[in-house]
């Protein structure tokens, strides 16, 4: 499991340089940067090596996280210290908890699947597939995940075989799309939330904050759309 996953709450480490290409795409010993994917954004941050810093301005996963840096200058071997854009990291974190609890009450509300999901620091999106549009609906969920959050529940994090996720039925439309030997991390609100997930999470819903409801759109047949953001 890549370090983020294993702790999303680290900040800062020392590690050193392992490869760089063209200059300017630089992988390191060790991570915690979340490379872009699965509708979350890419973290930024700083590379340290002496009094000369580098920053980060995006990382994706290839065969190893790519930390792309504005300038050229790091070489394998060189010892550095590395920092996450913490802020832009946390209030990431918060959003996309949010973003699952939106999407376990509209489940449970409508039955509606969850067609596409999309964070950005501003604000997240949350597609799904609904006959009926009713936006004072999506609204009042908003205000209904304001209610749970606010009583806080603790979240938990597991990784299972792709066997034991074709045995669970909301994980196994994912399960059968992947991989037969990789291995699928899953996130549960308890009492609330259980689904596959490879993105950043707060400890406890609690940590949110509170949300508040932008918009909802009619995006076709049976396709509806809703935006909200951190108060």
């Amino acid at each position: 499991m890549m370090k983020h996953l294993e702790d999303s709450y680290v900040k800062e480490w020392k590690t050193t340089v392992k490869d760089v290409k063209d200059g300017k795409f630089v992988t390191l010993s060790e991570t915690y940067f979340y490379p872009m994917g699965g509708g979350q954004p890419h973290d930024e941050g700083i590379i340290k090596k002496g009094d000369e810093e580098y920053k980060v301005v995006f990382a994706k996963k290839f065969d190893e996280v790519s930390h792309e840096v504005d300038k050229e200058g790091l070489a394998p071997g060189d010892e550095v210290e590395v920092s996450l854009d913490w802020e832009r990291r946390y209030h990431l974190m918060r959003l996309h908890t949010a973003a699952h609890v939106v999407s376990a009450l509209i489940r449970n509300k409508t039955n509606a699947l969850i067609t596409g999901n999309q964070l950005s620091p501003e604000k997240v999106r949350i597609d799904f597939s609904l006959e009926q549009f009713d936006p004072e609906m999506f609204r009042s969920i908003i205000d209904e995940a304001n209610t749970l959050i606010e009583k806080g529940a603790p979240m938990k994090f597991e990784v299972v075989t792709h066997e034991q996720a074709l045995d669970e039925p909301a994980l196994a439309g994912l399960a059968k799309g992947l991989p037969e030997h990789e291995d699928i991390r899953v996130v549960e609100i308890e009492e609330q939330d259980r689904q596959a997930c490879g993105g950043t999470h707060v400890k406890d819903i609690k940590e949110i904050g509170k949300l508040e409801f932008m918009k909802a759109e009619n995006k076709g047949k049976q396709n509806r759309r809703v935006y909200f953001k951190l108060a």
